[in-house]
């Protein structure tokens, strides 16, 4: 049996996580999440730094996604 998180289930909204890239909505705010630097980049784009990655996603619920494996 496997153990299912709420968030897997549709509770984004409540997410403290989710919560937090929702406040990213000024150009050049950035966030520090875990490890991650995360900012809403000027061209409408959710950018995710470290010593390691730079990725870029289209939206909230991709960058989302990909943070939710590694946080």
């Amino acid at each position: 049996m496997q153990q299912i998180n709420l968030f897997e289930i549709g509770a984004e909204n409540e997410d403290p996580l989710y919560i937090e890239l929702k406040g990213l909505n000024h150009e050049g705010e950035r966030k520090n999440i875990s490890v991650f630097n995360v900012h809403f980049n000027q061209f409408g784009l959710y950018e995710i730094e470290s010593d390691d990655i730079h990725v870029c996603f289209h939206s909230i619920n991709e960058c989302y996604s990909y943070l939710r494996k590694y946080v």
